[in-house]
Parts: C-alpha cells; structure tokens; sequence
C-alpha cells in the first residue's frame, strides 16, 4: 500500500528519489505521486501495479522514470512530454498498448528509453530517429 501523498500530510514524501522498487506493491499507481512536485527519480519497477500510467505531467523536476516490471495497461500518457528534464524512461515489460505519444518523443533531456515486451504500435525506425542517441527495444 502507497503512503498518503495528499499535500500537507505528515506522511507525505517530500524528498528527491523515491525508490518503492520489488516491493510487490499491488493496485494502481495513486495520481497523487503528481504532488510530489520535488521528485527527481521514481522507480515503481518489479511489482505488480495495475491500471494506467498517470499524467505525472507535474512532475517537472524528474530526470528518471522506471516502471519496468509491472502489469501497466493503457496508453503512454500524453503528458509525459511535459517531464522536459527526463533522461531515463523505462516502461518495459508492461502491457501498454496504442502508440508513443509524439510529445514523449519530442523530449530535449531522454537519452535512454526502454519499452520492450509490450504491445506498442509506433515502429522502432520511428522512435530510433526521435531518440538517436539511445534506444533500448529489450531490457
């Protein structure tokens, strides 16, 4: 179970990096990790999360997105374009479906993406030329 993330509240996380890694977290990703508007690293990776990827469009500071290792279904949300500092995004191993949104692949600061063993339907030559510098179809 996720800790209450509701701004102002005593357990709130405030720090830089939060790690919640292999926990065998079950249940979906709760919106509110959007408050934690200091986050620089999230990694949700190795448990079995569900339902569909938040916005985390306000999540401005983040450099690291790792959700590798879930039951993640849905789209890859728009908004994600929005994380201008992103460097690593990994969605591996998930059941996303649909395309990379044009605005993901736009991002100035990715210099590694990981979404492999999914069921997404933009090419690999497409995402190789939005992302020359590196791109990892497997993990």
């Amino acid at each position: 179970m996720f800790p209450d993330l509701s701004p102002g509240h005593p357990d709130a996380l405030y720090g830089v990096s939060l790690c919640l890694a292999g926990l065998g977290l079950e249940d979906c990703i709760p919106p509110e990790i959007g408050n934690l508007i200091q986050l620089k690293e999230l990694d949700l990776s190795h448990n079995r999360l569900c339902g569909g990827i938040p916005a985390f469009g306000t999540l401005l500071k983040l450099t690291s997105l790792n959700l590798r290792n879930n039951c993640l279904t849905g789209p890859i949300p728009k908004e994600l374009g929005n994380l201008i500092l992103l460097r690593k995004l990994n969605l591996a191993n998930n059941y996303l479906r649909g395309e990379v949104p044009e605005e993901v692949t736009r991002l100035p600061s990715l210099l590694c993406v990981f979404l492999g063993n999914g069921g997404l339907r933009r090419g690999l030559p497409v995402l190789m030329n939005a992302w020359p510098i590196a791109f990892a179809s497997q993990t």
